[in-house]
C-alpha cells in the first residue's frame, strides 16, 4: 500500500482491521501510527512496547468482550521478529470481528519485515506500509510545514542546513527545530542552528572522527557518545564516510596537483584548521589502503542496516580494523 492510499483510508474511516508499518524514516513511522490510533483515541487500548510484547496478554486482549460496546486496540512497537504462528492468530482473532484493530510498528530491518507481512493481506482484513526515507525535497517540505505548524520562521536554505547538521534524520531535525522555537522568537537561520543546535549535535561525531583519523584510542569515546543517545551506529557511519571522502578528495587533488586548493576540491572553503586536518589525513593514505577502506565502510554499512542485534559490535570491530589502513 502507498501512503496515498492510507491517508485516503484515515479519511474514510475504513481501515483494515490489522496493520503493519516498517521501513527507514522513523519519523513516517511514527507519524502514520500517530494517525491510525488518532482514530481511535477513544477506544479501549493497549500499547506494548519491545520487550513488553506478550502473545497470550495480546491475544486476550483482543478477543475480550468489550464491556461498553466499543473496540479493542492493540498497538505492538517492535525491533523483533513476531513469531509466524502468533501473528498470524492475532490477524485472524481481528478478521473475526471489526471490533478488535491490531497496529504493529516494527523497528527492525526491512528485509526481515518482509518475513512477516505475508499475513498482513487483504483476505485477512489487513494490510502493510513501507516507508522510505524522504529524499531532500521530500524531508524540506515536511521541515516547512512543521516550522508553519509550530509558528517558526525559517527559509528553505536554512533547513536544508539543519537537516544536513543532523545527518539527515527528519526525527532529530523536527526536534530541533521545537528547540529553536523555545530558544529563538527571530527568524531562525545558520547563526542560530551553529549556536544551538550545531555544537550540541556535531561536535561529538566530529572528535571521535579526528581521534579515529589520528589513530588514538576509541573506545571509551564511542562508548559515551552510544550511551549518551545523542547519535546512532549508522549516524556515526555516516560521518566517518562523509570525512573520508573528503579525504578521498583532497588525496587525490594533491596527487595529480601538488598542492591544496580547498575550493577547487570541494566547491567551498572551509575553516584553516579544518582544511589543514584533512590535507594531514590524505596524505598519510596509501594508494593501496583506498579500496580497502571503501570495503570496511560498505561491509559496516550493510552489517549495520541487515541485523537488528550487536550493531555497536559490528561498529566497533569496523573502526579498529579502518584504523589500521589509515
Amino acid at each position: 500500500m502507498y501512503s496515498r492510499d492510507l491517508d485516503r483510508l484515515i479519511t474514510q474511516n475504513k481501515l483494515p482491521n490489522s496493520f503493519l508499518i516498517y521501513g527507514q524514516s522513523e519519523y513516517l513511522r511514527d507519524t502514520y501510527t500517530n494517525k491510525i490510533l488518532g482514530t481511535y483515541k477513544d477506544e479501549n487500548i493497549v500499547k506494548l512496547y519491545f520487550d513488553e510484547y506478550d502473545f497470550a496478554l495480546s491475544k486476550r486482549h483482543l478477543s475480550q468482550e468489550s464491556l461498553f460496546g466499543g473496540m479493542n486496540i492493540l498497538l505492538i512497537k517492535t525491533d523483533k521478529n513476531i513469531p509466524a504462528k502468533e501473528i498470524k492468530s492475532l490477524i485472524q482473532v481481528c478478521a473475526k470481528t471489526d471490533n478488535s484493530k491490531l497496529i504493529v510498528e516494527y523497528f527492525g530491518d526491512d528485509t526481515k519485515a518482509k518475513k512477516f507481512q505475508t499475513p498482513f493481506g487483504v483476505k485477512n482484513k489487513a494490510n502493510f506500509l513501507r516507508v522510505f526515507k524522504p529524499n531532500l525535497y521530500e524531508a524540506i517540505t515536511i521541515l516547512s510545514a512543521i516550522s508553519k505548524e509550530i509558528e517558526i520562521v525559517v527559509d528553505k536554505y536554512t533547513l536544508e542546513y539543519l537537516y544536513e547538521v543532523e545527518n539527515g534524520s527528519l526525527a532529530k531535525s523536527i526536534n530541533s527545530l521545537k528547540k529553536l522555537k523555545s530558544v529563538s522568537e527571530k527568524q531562525i537561520t545558520k547563526k542560530e542552528i551553529d549556536k544551538y543546535i550545531y555544537g550540541t549535535s556535531t561536535i561529538d561525531l566530529e572528535l571521535l572522527v579526528q581521534k579515529l583519523f589520528d589513530k588514538q584510542d576509541i573506545l571509551k569515546y564511542l562508548e559515551k557518545i552510544i550511551s549518551n543517545q545523542t547519535h546512532d551506529n549508522l549516524d556515526i557511519l555516516r560521518a566517518i564516510n562523509k570525512y573520508f571522502h573528503s579525504v578521498f578528495l583532497f588525496h587525490l587533488y594533491i596527487k595529480i596537483n601538488g598542492k591544496v586548493d580547498v575550493k577547487d576540491i570541494l566547491g567551498y572553503n572551509l575553516p584553516p584548521d579544518i582544511s589543514n586536518k584533512i590535507s594531514v589525513h590524505s596524505l598519510k593514505i596509501k594508494n593501496s589502503n583506498i579500496n580497502k577502506i571503501l570495503s570496511i565502510l560498505c561491509e559496516c554499512e550493510l552489517g549495520l542496516k541487515s541485523t537488528a542485534e550487536n550493531k555497536t559490535s559490528i561498529l566497533i570491530s569496523s573502526l579498529i580494523k579502518l584504523q589500521s589502513f589509515l
